[in-house]
């Protein structure tokens, strides 16, 4: 079973470098200016798709946790527990950053 799996693999790893190999010797030659154009493509290609993956994770997120636990009410500042105020000015004391 393992000889099995390990010549699997190994047909795997040698097939993808031939492919990689016939990929990567073909290549055009651009001019600056498309060099310029396929340097922002590369590197625009992992932002936009962060920013949409990340709104899914978030709109999942909104889903999953909306129906479970209630949003903390925006009244009551963050740093007052129990009616004491933690950090500047209160207890602990703290930096004021500004009033």
């Amino acid at each position: 079973m393992s000889s099995r799996l390990l010549k699997t693999y190994q047909n795997f790893q040698t097939s993808h470098t031939k492919l990689k190999k016939k990929i990567h010797s073909y290549r055009l030659p651009l001019p600056k200016w498309g060099v310029h154009i396929m340097q922002f493509v590369y590197f625009s290609i992992p932002l936009i798709g962060g920013y949409f993956i990340m709104s899914y994770a978030i709109s999942q997120s909104d889903l999953k946790w909306s129906s479970k636990k209630p949003r903390p009410s925006k009244k009551e500042p963050l740093n007052v527990v129990d009616g004491v105020r933690i950090g500047a000015g209160g207890y602990g004391g703290g930096v004021k950053l500004a009033e």
